[in-house]
């Protein structure tokens, strides 16, 4: 199974979202269209009911700090389709969570270091940080044949912004090649245009090629899944 794992400073606080002390503990909770917010507090110090101390954030308006860029990540939009798209018989992707993450109150020398650098676009910034968008999925090879499949090739707005998944990439875990009878974890994160954030409402994915890993040829072709937000 090849993986490739790689990202700047975002590290795993974009994808697991920990925090190091007050709030909530969202750890092995899972994101739901009906889920009930949680709430904290302390008799020695109160605690924003929003903060998230440990695990992922689940709600809109939840958030934690970022061990990355300093300042915090708020959790802006969130789409839980938890929907399957069928690739091949045996072979698919489950798309878990779409999240919108607002980076605020960031270290702006680190910030303006990574946009000159071009790892951050200018259309994504805000007066003090930056939106990415985060997709978890799982995808699962039932098959007895090892395949070859990149997760997600693209990502388009309802605003028209188009992002190449490879090639935009802030942070990511993607496998290429799936052995038979396997289950896959990856993520995807990419910076996303601040000024349509408030218009948003739902995103096209279109999904990679599949390949015999064998002789390399193509099995089929790309799929899309439209996906709105909550």
């Amino acid at each position: 199974m090849k993986k490739i794992v790689g990202g700047l400073l975002l590290s795993l606080s974009a994808v697991t979202l920990m925090a190091c002390s007050g709030g909530l503990d969202n750890t092995g909770k899972e994101t739901s269209k009906d889920s009930n917010a949680a709430t904290s507090s302390s008799a020695i110090e109160p605690v924003d009911e929003n903060y998230v101390e440990k695990g992922k954030l689940l709600e809109v308006g939840q958030w934690t700090d970022d061990e990355g860029y300093g300042g915090k990540i708020t959790l802006a939009k969130l789409a839980s389709p938890k929907e399957t798209i069928q690739i091949l018989d045996g072979f698919s992707i489950l798309i878990n969570d779409i999240k919108i993450l607002e980076y605020s109150e960031v270290d702006q020398n680190l910030l303006e270091s990574d946009v000159s650098d071009g790892f951050i676009p200018e259309n994504s910034l805000t007066e003090d940080g930056f939106y990415t968008i985060q997709i978890d999925y799982v995808v699962t090879n039932d098959t007895d044949n090892a395949l070859d499949f990149y997760g997600l090739n693209y990502i388009v707005t309802d605003q028209g912004q188009q992002i190449d998944v490879m090639m935009d990439n802030l942070n990511y875990s993607n496998t290429t090649t799936f052995q038979p009878n396997t289950k896959v974890e990856d993520y995807i994160v990419a910076p996303i245009n601040a000024e349509a954030m408030s218009d948003l409402s739902k995103v096209t994915l279109t999904t990679s090629e599949l390949w015999d890993e064998s002789d390399g040829s193509q099995l089929v072709d790309e799929k899309s899944i439209e996906v709105n937000f909550n």
